[in-house]
């Protein structure tokens, strides 16, 4: 990980291939995006931008990506995943098999998938494919990303000078977040599974 912050925030590379990296990480190529948010953070501590105007930006990015994901699916469907190239992005037992969850409860789904590295694209395809609400979509991917974007790039700027440091952070914070997700992840089932059973009594 530290070679791999230091190769972003070397003179020559900086924001551009940062943010290129970001939008890559939905596309198949095997990039962590809690790296280059963490570098973010490491140029914000050598003075570039602050660390919110960074949060600001690459969270543009990311839902930028995120969106792009999602559009391909609610515009052309599982279909497109016959293409020899889509194939390469997205597999399509994943898609079909995110597809039938988001139908049960797309909130919870989309939500997650924000914090399951190497699944977003297929669960943000898949969301489009399901067809859910463009805007539901957006609202639950935003707040998701304003969960971890901004942190992972604030633990950049902190733990600037030591990259040990950063590397134990990051370990509990991809463990914080993740049990996070999963306590939101269950509310929202518990909330969903409790108006289900309250539209059967009703229809009963």
């Amino acid at each position: 990980m530290e070679e791999l912050i230091t190769w972003f925030v070397a003179d020559g590379r900086g924001y551009p291939l940062l943010f290129a990296a970001l939008l890559a990480s939905g596309f198949g190529v095997p990039i962590p995006e809690d790296v280059p948010l963490m570098a973010a953070g490491v140029m914000a501590a050598g003075g570039g931008l602050p660390v919110l105007p960074a949060s600001l930006a690459c969270g543009i990015f990311v839902l930028i990506r995120d969106g792009f994901m999602f559009w391909l699916g609610y515009r052309y469907g599982v279909e497109l995943l016959d293409k020899p190239w889509a194939r390469r992005i997205v597999r399509r037992s994943l898609v079909e098999k995110f597809r039938e969850r988001v139908q049960r409860n797309e909130k919870a789904v989309v939500f997650s998938g924000r914090f399951m590295p190497g699944l977003r694209g297929p669960v943000f395809f898949a969301a489009g494919t399901a067809r859910i609400s463009p805007i539901s979509f957006v609202v639950v991917d935003t707040f998701a990303a304003l969960i971890s974007v901004p942190v992972w790039v604030w633990l950049g700027f902190l733990f600037a000078d030591n990259f040990d440091r950063l590397t134990a952070a990051a370990r509990q914070f991809r463990a914080g977040l993740l049990g996070t997700a999963a306590i939101i992840v269950l509310v929202m089932l518990f909330r969903w599974l409790r108006k289900r059973r309250a539209a059967r009594e009703g229809s009963a």
